[in-house]
């Protein structure tokens, strides 16, 4: 990893505080990969063709997005496991009806971790703690901004 993308994770991490959580894509077919939509709803020509994603989610891009692929996380409300990277993305199992605790949340604050880990605080006592997994093949989140195609970790 470049000396330097600690940096640039780090500042595209800080831009994420204050921003509202308005859609969640995840469940059955995506594994253990988790993508919020945060920021201003940007609205779309034409609606993403997946009927399984809400009609917000397929009328409209996000300002910012994180994206979770490689890494081990897990959703808390103050000492509550909501859900894991382990918990069963069925429809109506614990990934899916976990994560909606994130919609309409704000990010309050955001820490990173040396090694790249990730503590999202919201409102609600909500935050999702992401780990990073050094042995991975390739980026264990992403955040992608307006002002940059992404920040990898």
């Amino acid at each position: 990893m470049h000396p330097h993308s600690i940096d640039l994770v780090a500042e595209a991490a800080h831009k994420l505080q204050g921003l509202p959580c308005w859609g969640v894509i995840a469940g059955q077919g995506t594994g253990s990969h988790v993508s919020l939509l945060l920021g201003m709803r940007i609205p779309r020509s034409r609606p993403i063709a997946n009927k399984h994603l809400s009609e917000e989610v397929r009328w409209n891009d996000p300002e910012f997005s994180l994206f979770v692929q490689l890494a081990p996380w897990e959703l808390l409300r103050g000492d509550t496991l909501l859900c894991n990277s382990d918990s069963s993305n069925l429809p109506g199992d614990q990934m899916l009806n976990g994560l909606k605790a994130l919609i309409g949340e704000k990010i309050l604050k955001t820490d990173l971790s040396e090694d790249f880990g990730l503590i999202i605080r919201c409102t609600s006592a909500v935050q999702l703690k992401i780990y990073h997994h050094p042995e991975s093949a390739g980026e264990n989140y992403s955040i992608f901004s307006p002002d940059c195609d992404a920040a990898n970790a």
